[in-house]
């Protein structure tokens, strides 16, 4: 970088001297600003290269080298330059080329590129020296292709690590079955399935993984089943007399019960994922117990439904907007679980009375009133008769 601006210097001392005539340091200038400026545009023309190839990167790296590149094109490109080669070429001195000025341009664009880029492209490269996992580096190469928009290659990079991707799936999706971690092959299957991927992931491997998935449920389940089957019966005798000497509403909150149901619940769970058969020996010893649960439970249901049913009907007794139909309708509802209470029965039919009366009223005045005409009219041809 010296020598360049010290050339510079040189013809600036030449270029000082009216009408300079033809000497050794005219000429000595001559070679050295030629040979500078050749210099200058062959790494322009490495750099160049790297450009059209979008490898930001190396070209910013080969213009970093001392000199610098920018800061020698600025150097050679200055004022007096057209002057300078008017007065080698009337003393027909060593002419020196036109400079890449273009690609000096694109090449202070490359170094905006290049920032972009410059700290996920250096995870990366630390990613590949560990043999990080493919999908490590996919996330960071995703990252690059976002930041560096309109980059061919990163199309092609990141397909590449894909396919590693669901290879290394495939093989950890192996491993989560063999330790029987569902959770694990839930976010394989969960990954696959996102639109992220520049290629659809192979139907083989989803296939695979959701078969593996149901083996690990199933193996999952059936070692669980003779457990809870013992937990289950052993529960359920230890208190039946209790559930059997208590109504359906007062179990709802006894804590006993409630643990009974939860065991019934995660046994039907388990041995619906086991895919239990009906002559399964462990069906067999459950399934008086879950009869009597069940048993149980519909009681509670009827009698839940029964209190809400009539709970409605006794709520809309008391509402003013109301109408006889769905009166009628609700009573039907509360009847179908039991049979409706007397005073309820007592207040629903004076309820029907009074919207009646209030539905009617007009029509029955109006007929009174017809009635006492036409009986005045009556009278009044008897008098007259008379």
């Amino acid at each position: 970088m010296a020598d360049y601006q010290r050339i510079i210097d040189d013809i600036r001392n030449i270029l000082s001297v009216p009408k300079p005539a033809l000497s050794d340091a005219l000429r000595q200038a001559a070679d050295d600003y030629s040979s500078a400026c050749r210099e200058v545009n062959d790494r322009l023309r490495r750099c160049g290269e790297y450009l059209r190839q979008h490898l930001w990167c190396e070209a910013v790296h080969i213009a970093e080298l001392e000199p610098k590149l920018i800061e020698s094109v600025s150097v050679l490109d200055f004022m007096e330059r057209e002057a300078f080669i008017e007065l080698t070429q009337a003393h027909e001195q060593t002419q020196a080329p036109q400079l890449m000025i273009d690609v000096a341009e694109e090449l202070q664009e490359a170094y905006g590129r290049y920032a972009a880029i410059e700290k996920p492209l250096a995870r990366l490269r630390v990613l590949n020296l560990k043999r990080a996992s493919g999908s490590r580096r996919l996330a960071v190469m995703r990252e690059l292709q976002r930041r560096d928009a309109g980059v061919p290659f990163w199309d092609d990079d990141i397909i590449g690590l894909e396919r590693q991707s669901f290879q290394e799936i495939e093989r950890q999706a192996s491993s989560d079955a063999r330790r029987l971690d569902v959770n694990a092959l839930d976010r394989s299957l969960d990954e696959l399935s996102q639109n992220q991927w520049r290629e659809r992931p192979p139907a083989s491997l989803l296939k695979k993984i959701s078969s593996l998935r149901r083996s690990v449920v199933e193996r999952t389940a059936t070692s669980k089943l003779p457990r809870l089957t013992q937990e289950l019966v052993a529960h359920f005798n230890e208190h039946r007399a209790h559930f059997q000497n208590s109504s359906a509403p007062a179990l709802a909150n006894d804590a006993v019960w409630i643990t009974a149901t939860q065991l019934y619940d995660q046994w039907y769970t388990h041995a619906e994922k086991a895919e239990l058969l009906e002559n399964d020996p462990m069906y067999q010893t459950a399934e008086p117990v879950l009869a009597e649960i069940q048993r149980i439970r519909n009681e509670q249901q009827h009698d839940q439904n029964r209190r809400e049913s009539l709970g409605q009907f006794e709520d809309a007794l008391t509402r003013p907007d109301m109408t006889r139909f769905k009166l009628q309708g609700l009573r039907r509802v509360a009847a179908r679980w039991a049979l409706v209470p007397t005073d309820v029965d007592q207040k629903f039919g004076r309820k029907m009375k009074q919207l009646w009366w209030k539905e009617n009223w007009e029509k029955v005045v109006g007929a009174a009133m017809f009635l006492i005409v036409v009986g005045a009219f009556v009278f009044f041809i008897l008098v007259v008769k008379k």
